[in-house]
C-alpha cells in the first residue's frame, strides 16, 4: 500500500482511544472536528522552520498525521517526532513508509533552517547555494515528497558523532525504520579526515564488507 504525506487536512481518526494511548497525555476525548481545525490551525500558523506537520494519505484520503518539531536551546539540533495512522489502517507499513520519506525531508529542512531559508523562499527562488556549500532545491524537496521509496536492503551506517549537517535523532529514525546497523564513532566529524578517523573508517569498512 502505496502512502503519501502532504500539509494537513483533518484527524477524524483521534476520537479513538487505542490511538490516543499511543500519544501525549492531554489530547481531548472524543476528538471533535473543531478540536482538529484548531489544531491544523495551530500546526499552518506555526514557524515554518520550527513545527513540520503532514497529513499522511492513503489513495486520497487523510488516515493520520506525522510531524517534526524542532527542539531549543542546547537540543536546537534535535527534533522531536511525533505521528499516529488510523487503527484501520495498522499493520500495513504505512507509518515506516511517512517516517522514511520524513526522514529524509528532515535534513533538507534542516539545511534550510541553518540557512535561515523559508519554503516559500525556496519555492520563489527555486534554488539557493548556501553559506556552507549546500545547494537547496525547491524541485527536490517536492521530489522527497512526492516519491516515496521502498529500502529492503541489508544496510550499515558509520555515523560520527560530533556531526554537524545530520541530527543523532534523524540517523536513528533511519535506521529504526529501515532496519539498518549502526556504528558510532563517538569524537568523529562530518566528514571522516583525521589519521584517527580515516582509521576507524578503514577498520569499519573491512569488518562490514568483508
Amino acid at each position: 500500500m502505496i502512502c503519501k504525506i502532504r500539509k494537513w487536512d483533518l484527524a477524524a481518526a483521534l476520537s479513538n482511544r487505542k490511538v490516543q494511548d499511543n500519544l501525549r497525555d492531554g489530547l481531548p476525548y472524543p476528538y471533535t472536528e473543531q478540536d482538529g481545525g484548531g489544531f491544523i490551525s495551530a500546526m499552518l500558523s506555526a514557524d515554518e522552520n520550527e513545527t513540520f506537520a503532514f497529513a499522511i494519505t492513503v489513495d486520497g484520503r487523510v488516515v493520520g498525521s506525522i510531524g517534526v518539531f524542532r527542539q531549543g536551546n542546547i537540543h536546537r539540533r534535535t527534533a522531536e517526532l511525533g505521528y499516529y495512522i488510523a487503527e484501520g489502517y495498522w499493520g500495513k507499513g504505512i507509518m515506516t513508509e511517512a517516517v522514511r520519506q520524513v526522514c529524509m525531508e528532515r535534513l533538507i529542512l534542516d539545511m534550510m533552517g541553518w540557512a535561515d531559508v523559508s519554503e516559500r523562499e525556496l519555492c520563489e527562488k527555486e534554488e539557493i547555494i548556501t553559506d556552507f556549500g549546500e545547494k537547496l532545491s525547491w524541485t527536490y524537496l517536492c521530489f522527497v515528497r512526492d516519491n516515496p521509496i521502498t529500502w529492503n536492503i541489508p544496510t550499515e551506517i558509520l555515523y560520527a558523532g560530533n556531526d554537524t549537517l545530520i541530527s543523532r535523532q534523524t540517523v536513528d529514525m533511519f535506521v529504526s525504520s529501515h532496519h539498518a546497523a549502526l556504528t558510532v564513532m563517538e569524537n568523529g566529524e562530518h566528514w571522516f579526515h583525521t589519521d584517527k578517523q580515516l582509521a576507524f573508517l578503514d577498520g569499519w569498512m573491512k569488518r562490514v564488507i568483508c
